[in-house]
């Protein structure tokens, strides 16, 4: 019998992908963002420098996609970036042939630079102008003691960078694995690849429920849906707290929310972080005692959970 075409040749038939929403489905964060002259996350696990990122239902035909990751350079920045940290990646990738592959369109005719850890082990491939291609790079026997640690751990990241003409780019089904030959894209489903994205970042629109604890502090029990990488710094989708509800007295005065009971950080650096009691602090004054729910409800605006490398 003759193997499907589609079916890897080599290693397991599951979890060969070593980067996390290749596929570009998962955008908890949701619209375009725009990145600065730092790292800025956009859509899940995926960071920018410059540009503005959104999601696109723009995808290479007969390949099983449904979204890529839309980079709107507008014509006026030189500095195109954009990345994937690998948690744990000098551990997993030393010593092995490492494939790197995905499915990119551009704006005009360019040069991607394709790199692993910075300058370690890096190829450049030729993109025509509005044309879904395919490439594939392998970088054999990886050396990560070479690697320079910028990400505060053992994490190794895939880079993409443009020389000399700096376009808008689409790009999909980026798979990063080891061996020396590129298999076909690992689909997983979206259910799979939302959960692998919330160990490192949320998006809840309630926060949760507690008690007043005095006049000006609510105690809400926080339980979150994955297991985070560690304590996660909680902060709202439009920067401040004018949007968020706290029932039962329906008023809008809330300044402050911050995780004050059961977060201990050298728990959570070797078990993650499931569950949490949160302090709210208040303008307003409340009777203790009081039931509470602490939630957004105008604005579209959300709570970001963030533990991201």
């Amino acid at each position: 019998r003759q193997l499907a075409a589609n079916l890897p040749r080599e290693g397991g038939l599951s979890n060969r992908n070593l980067l996390i929403n290749g596929d570009m489905q998962i955008h908890q964060r949701t619209g375009t963002i725009t990145a600065g002259a730092s790292n800025t996350y956009t859509l899940d696990r995926w960071i920018a420098r410059e540009g503005v990122v959104s999601q696109s239902t723009d995808v290479p035909t007969g390949k099983g996609f449904k979204n890529s990751l839309f980079y709107d350079n507008g014509g006026v920045r030189s500095s195109l970036n954009f990345r994937q940290v690998i948690e744990d990646g000098f551990t997993s990738l030393d010593g092995q042939d490492v494939t790197i592959s995905f499915c990119i369109k551009t704006s005009m005719t360019a040069n991607i630079w394709v790199d692993l850890h910075d300058t370690h082990t890096s190829s450049t491939f030729n993109c025509p102008a509005n044309t879904w291609v395919y490439h594939t790079y392998t970088a054999s026997n990886v050396d990560t003691s070479a690697f320079t640690n910028y990400w505060g751990g053992p994490h190794a990241h895939l880079d993409f960078n443009f020389s000399g003409a700096y376009p808008d780019v689409y790009i999909t089904g980026v798979q990063l694995e080891v061996g020396d030959t590129a298999t076909p894209f690992e689909h997983r489903s979206f259910g799979d690849q939302l959960s692998r994205c919330q160990r490192y970042f949320q998006t809840h629109y309630t926060l949760g429920s507690g008690t007043v604890n005095s006049s000006n502090n609510l105690f809400v029990y926080v339980s979150l849906p994955v297991t985070m990488r560690v304590t996660p710094t909680i902060s709202t989708k439009s920067g401040s707290y004018g949007n968020i509800n706290a029932e039962r007295s329906d008023t809008y005065d809330i300044t402050n929310v911050h995780i004050s009971h059961g977060a201990n950080e050298a728990e959570t650096e070797l078990h993650g972080c499931s569950s949490f009691t949160s302090t709210v602090v208040t303008s307003g004054a409340r009777t203790a005692g009081e039931g509470v729910t602490v939630m957004h409800d105008k604005g579209n605006d959300a709570f970001y959970f963030d533990a991201e490398l």
